[in-house]
């Protein structure tokens, strides 16, 4: 099994987790943006090959290192909204920090100062969840942990 990331993503860090986790044999292939513009039809990293499997996203990716565990993925809608919750957040950010490095911000683009709110309201609703009580992470919290 290949995984296909860079060290700084937070999406190749909860695949990266998962694998250690569950202690799977897989090799780690830090990758760059010329090598997930060939590798990826999404452009993008994290991707798998696993045998005949690829797979170019993390939640598909997560989904299957859980199948392969006997383990579901997302117990259930409420966990589901957080994950995505979480997702969401990260990818906003991300989109930000990229386009900051191109002289694109938030006090030069109206939709940008919306996309830098939605990282504050996110991230304002994220800590509205109790993470105390779980004597481990479920996916959502792992998410959002990277």
């Amino acid at each position: 099994m290949i995984l296909y990331g860079s060290y700084t993503s937070p999406f190749v860090r909860h695949c990266r987790i998962e694998l250690l986790s569950a202690e799977l044999d897989f090799e780690f292939v830090d990758t760059d943006y010329a090598a997930s513009d060939v590798g990826s039809p999404t452009k993008r990293v994290p991707y798998l090959h696993d045998g005949d499997t690829q797979l170019t996203d993390s939640s598909s990716i997560l989904m299957h290192l859980r199948q392969k565990q006997g383990l579901a993925f997302i117990s259930d809608a409420a966990e589901m909204d957080h994950y995505m919750l979480a997702g969401t957040g990260l990818d906003t950010a991300i989109n930000l920090f990229l386009l900051e490095r191109e002289g694109q911000t938030p006090a030069n683009n109206d939709y940008l100062a919306r996309q830098s709110a939605r990282v504050e309201t996110t991230l304002s609703a994220l800590n509205e969840y109790d993470y105390e009580s779980s004597s481990s992470l479920n996916t959502a919290e792992t998410r959002t942990a990277c």
